[in-house]
């Protein structure tokens, strides 16, 4: 005779998942769910729960086999034949609290493809220099991990290089290029009157990935880079804030991951102060021009301003040994120029937009890039429908440079 038969007791497998109760009262559980027959019988339904899966693994991990637990992706593992309403009442913040955290349904499939694009390759089109490059490719990313709008401008000059790339696809990169675009300005413009050092480097970068997104969008007729549909550009604002948040911030974006777009950065900008205006006889005959032209005095020096800070752009992409002709060398007049003259051309007047025709010249030196290909002639032939046949003559230089006629 065995134990058990002398016992009187029944031999039977051992419980592993039963529920609190019998486990309390140590009393072979049958296992039933909702609700097992020894709590029914004992009229404590309502008390009758379950050890999550989980848990029972971690207590006796030694008697389970790998194939005892069935992952998923999407929510905590559920028996098929138990019902949903059932599982929810037998619930207690006890239990629940031992599942395991939800994953999303799916994975964002298109959005992973445009950060790998991104970083194998759309980041090396956004400067020549090898240390930008890495910025760019690393740096920047990992801003974007703890800032939602940098991660959004980033996926979405990804989406406009890819749409570049691939025209029959393009419809639906373009799409999504706004899409991100968009929500990253919802999210982005009422902090941007606010910089602190904790947000002023996603800003940064934020503005410069807004000029890259803009000079790369598809071009429509009426828009010309700075004006879109007969009024100033978002995107300018947000890239001439960029004076604000350098003016506010300077020593935090110098000690922060950007760092060496700062030192590279110092090197241009001596580079651009030590090239002289002398020589450029372009530019003094359109000063002539606009002496001759405009009676103010003060709208003058608003002129002369923007094409002395316009000129040494010139010295800077003119000379055969400056090397390469960096974004930075290009966008530095935006930031340059006053206020006073963004307001005239603001208001389409006529000397403005002569002398944002000759700034089409700079342009066209940054053009081997694929989000500017092409918006220097786009631009010129906007401007020249602007203007009436008198200014239209002063034209004549920066056409030739561009090789655009009308």
């Amino acid at each position: 005779m065995t134990e058990n038969s002398l016992s009187g007791r029944r031999s039977h497998r051992k419980s592993r998942t039963g529920c609190l109760q019998c486990k309390r009262r140590k009393v072979k559980c049958d296992e039933t769910k909702p609700v097992c027959k020894n709590c029914l019988r004992h009229a404590t339904a309502g008390e009758c729960s379950f050890v999550s899966v989980s848990s029972s693994r971690s207590s006796s991990h030694s008697a389970h086999r790998p194939d005892d637990v069935s992952l998923s992706t999407t929510s905590p593992q559920v028996s098929a034949s138990t019902p949903m309403s059932a599982t929810n009442s037998a619930s207690t913040p006890s239990t629940a609290a031992l599942r395991p955290r939800a994953l999303p349904p799916e994975l964002a499939v298109l959005d992973l493809e445009l950060l790998h694009h991104y970083s194998t390759s759309t980041s090396y089109t956004l400067s020549r220099h090898p240390t930008l490059q890495t910025v760019w490719r690393i740096r920047a990313p990992q801003i974007g991990f703890s800032s939602d709008f940098v991660l959004r401008g980033i996926l979405a000059i990804a989406a406009l290089h890819i749409a570049h790339l691939r025209p029959a696809d393009k419809d639906l990169y373009l799409s999504h290029a706004h899409a991100h675009h968009d929500a990253a300005l919802q999210t982005v413009t009422p902090i941007l009157p606010t910089v602190m050092d904790e947000n002023c480097t996603a800003l940064f970068v934020f503005s410069s990935l807004t000029c890259f997104f803009s000079c790369a969008k598809p071009r429509k007729p009426g828009d010309w880079l700075l004006m879109e549909g007969g009024r100033l550009s978002e995107w300018l604002v947000f890239f001439r804030a960029t004076r604000t948040i350098l003016d506010y911030a300077n020593a935090a974006l110098r000690s922060g991951p950007m760092a060496p777009m700062f030192i590279n950065g110092d090197r241009s900008v001596q580079l651009r102060n030590s090239r002289a205006s002398e020589g450029q006889v372009y530019v003094q005959e359109l000063k002539q021009l606009i002496q001759e032209d405009v009676e103010d005095p003060a709208e003058v020096a608003i002129y002369f301003g923007a094409l002395d800070e316009l000129s040494k752009s010139f010295g800077v992409i003119m000379d055969p040994d400056s090397g390469r002709c960096e974004p930075s060398d290009v966008f530095v007049w935006l930031l340059q120029v006053s206020d006073e003259f963004i307001a005239l051309l603001r208001e389409s007047k006529p000397v403005s937009l002569v002398i944002f025709a000759y700034f089409c010249v700079v342009i066209r030196r940054l053009e081997y890039a694929w989000w500017l290909a092409g918006c220097s002639a786009h631009t010129m032939s906007g401007l020249y429908q602007l203007l009436d046949n008198k200014y239209r003559a002063w034209l004549q230089w920066p056409m030739e440079q561009i090789g655009w006629v009308p």
